[in-house]
């Protein structure tokens, strides 16, 4: 009997991130879950969109704890990669109750240091919530600093 080859994480990401887009949450966090089990001979840069699209595919489902851990370990790889840390941010304002507000502010400024180098609407939103977390821990020179980094071009 023929054993049929599993196939390697570089194309289960692929998939995944076409399933994503087709809303097949459940179907990427079981394919990523099974193929990040064996990992050995993958590429970290794979490594890191598998934990993204696993983080990603899992809040929707409210599969909290394992975002959480795929996102954990996503930035722990790559601390200067935007998506890991957007997803980061877009998980600690879905969870109830919201994690620490130290925790919170970590990851907010991170994402907006990222997204600041690409510039932006991103970084309008980046900013825009960095300064609303920044009012929340009474710091509102901070919110103000934040909202002024915002250039009228990331705005139009």
């Amino acid at each position: 009997a023929k054993t049929k080859k599993k196939p390697s994480l570089k194309k289960l990401v692929t998939a995944a991130k076409a399933a994503l887009e087709d809303g097949k949450y459940k179907k990427v966090v079981n394919k990523l879950t099974e193929g990040l089990k064996d990992r050995e001979g993958a590429k970290v840069d794979t490594i890191y969109s598998a934990l993204v699209c696993l983080g990603t595919a899992a809040l929707p489902l409210g599969r909290h704890a394992e975002a959480q851990e795929a996102l954990r370990e996503a930035v722990s790889l790559f601390p200067d990669k935007l998506r890991a840390w957007r997803m980061t941010v877009t998980l600690h304002e879905q969870l109830d109750p919201p994690p620490a507000l130290a925790k919170r502010l970590a990851a907010l400024e991170q994402y907006a240091k990222l997204a600041k180098k690409k510039g932006g609407e991103r970084y309008a939103t980046a900013a825009t919530s960095l300064a609303g977390i920044y009012l929340e821990a009474k710091r509102p020179a901070d919110a103000l600093s934040a909202l002024d980094g915002i250039d009228e071009k990331d705005i139009e």
